[in-house]
């Protein structure tokens, strides 16, 4: 099987033995030495979803032609996420006001419904930021 990154041929290795699953790893480490993240993962052109990515990766390297990794730079995926975890505070923030004043109103059925979406977004954003540090390898 063939393994190349981004659709590019020039970095192609070939695995002759093996699973899928102890192919993918190998190449996984590679990449991330490169500083880069896996995104997606084709075999034979059909992407490896996480529903079938079990039976896949235990498969042998010869049920396959190719696997292509589609990565993207680590550092530029922490910088979208965190991006984007910081436009979805911005709007959380106006939502914690809102239910403030609501309170302080005595709204208070009102002030919890305006609250329970803004904690979605915060417990979302914190996962978010979780897994970045994992990315970046700190805690």
């Amino acid at each position: 099987m063939r393994i190349s990154l981004d659709g590019k041929t020039d970095e192609v290795e070939s695995v002759g033995t093996g699973t899928v699953g102890q192919a993918y790893e190998s190449a996984v480490a590679r990449v991330n030495r490169a500083g880069r993240t896996v995104l997606d993962v084709r075999l034979d052109g059909e992407l490896v979803t996480s529903a079938n990515r079990e039976a896949v990766f235990g498969r042998s390297v010869r049920d396959y032609e190719e696997m292509d990794l589609e990565t993207v730079e680590t550092h530029e995926l922490v910088r979208a996420a965190l991006t984007e975890s910081r436009n979805h505070l911005v709007p959380c923030r106006d939502a914690l006001l809102s239910a403030q004043a609501l309170l302080n109103m005595g709204q208070q059925v009102r002030a919890l419904k305006t609250l329970k979406p803004a904690l979605d977004v915060w417990m979302a954003v914190c996962e978010a930021v979780a897994k970045v540090s994992i990315l970046v390898g700190n805690d």
